[in-house]
């Protein structure tokens, strides 16, 4: 609960709700689960059929994602369409947040779960599609596409937030270096 309370993201959510909406709402809490970050992905559903599916963090390159892309696809539209789409009958169009845990043994199964639910709007993040050009794929008027990165991109993390990496990984990266700072630094301790 002193996460929920803390959290300036969703402070800023129920004051607004309150402030702009003045509606009732509902505030979900549940059980933390650990993922990996590079098995979080976004699913687009419109007018109940999964459009798109993209990597969550699209700054980042997961050579292990990219070696298992195709059992992650079917994985996860398997799931949004087995699972999802019946179950949120009163919705037609919105953006899921998924998480996949990898199979325990070989030729295993992977496991979904849902991080969240959006509404399908311009306001949610698209991942490595964007609303502005590739709205038509968003809402299903081109043919489904799944997209990760699929090799390494150099200087990707000067496109992340800066409230997300430490300071010292810009006093090093300064010089250059577009791949060597960043694994260098994130790697080790903030300094005192």
């Amino acid at each position: 609960m002193e996460l929920l309370v803390e959290s300036a993201r969703i402070q800023d959510d129920l004051v607004h709700m309150v402030h702009e909406h003045g509606r009732d709402f509902n505030v979900i809490v549940r059980q933390w689960g650990a993922f990996d970050a590079e098995l979080e992905f976004r699913a687009f559903v419109y007018d109940g059929r999964c459009t798109a599916v993209t990597q969550y963090n699209q700054f980042c390159f997961f050579p292990r994602v990219v070696k298992h892309l195709a059992e992650i696809q079917h994985a996860l539209l398997s799931f949004v369409h087995e699972r999802m789409v019946p179950t949120l009958t009163t919705l037609r169009n919105y953006v899921l947040d998924l998480a996949l845990r990898y199979p325990d043994h070989p030729g295993g199964d992977y496991t979904c779960y849902v991080v969240e639910v959006n509404p399908f709007a311009e306001f949610a993040g698209t991942g490595l599609f964007t609303w502005e050009t590739e709205w038509q794929i968003l809402m299903g008027r081109k043919p489904f596409e799944f997209r990760v990165v699929l090799q390494e991109v150099r200087g990707a993390w000067r496109q992340a937030n800066s409230a997300w990496l430490p300071a010292a990984f810009f006093d090093e990266a300064a010089d250059g270096d577009d791949t060597a700072a960043p694994a260098a630094i994130l790697d080790r301790e903030p300094p005192q």
